[in-house]
């Protein structure tokens, strides 16, 4: 395998990772800025 493969494959298992958090944390963010909810609060 090329020496350049090796170096992308790196950043690849990073950007595994930040998609991991980031759709942990996507509805939460969409819900806060679209529809101006707080996920802490009462629901009734």
């Amino acid at each position: 395998m090329p020496l350049g493969m090796h170096k992308i494959g790196l950043v690849f298992a990073f950007q595994w990772y930040a998609m991991f958090v980031y759709w942990q944390f996507v509805a939460t963010s969409i819900g806060e800025s679209a529809f101006n909810t707080n996920p802490d609060a009462p629901r009734f």
